[in-house]
């Protein structure tokens, strides 16, 4: 998963440069910083790490995983959640709300 200071930090590059290194730059897996005339213009970052951080952005406007969340968290190992079932349950109450 890629964090903010990695991108913060992540190695920049011009797009003349980019054009050039294009199949060397995308091979990477760490995040890459676009700038057109030395200013960052978009940023280029693995699959897995964007699909990762679409999947946290959903999880926080999710109310109701919120609460599995918590309710996972207070309860003892032993007495483990099937979080399948639960996601079951969340869904089925998407479709019919």
């Amino acid at each position: 998963m890629v964090h903010s200071t990695e991108i913060l930090n992540a190695r920049h590059i011009g797009i003349r440069d980019l054009k050039i290194h294009l199949s060397e730059k995308l091979r990477s897996r760490r995040p890459l910083v676009i700038t057109e005339h030395g200013k960052p213009k978009k940023i280029i970052l693995s699959y897995q790490d964007t699909v990762e951080m679409f999947e946290m952005i959903e999880e926080l406007r999710d109310n109701a995983l919120h609460k599995l969340v918590r309710l996972s968290r207070s309860s003892p190992i032993h007495k483990a959640i099937d979080v399948s079932a639960v996601f079951g349950k969340i869904r089925s109450q998407r479709k019919t709300a």
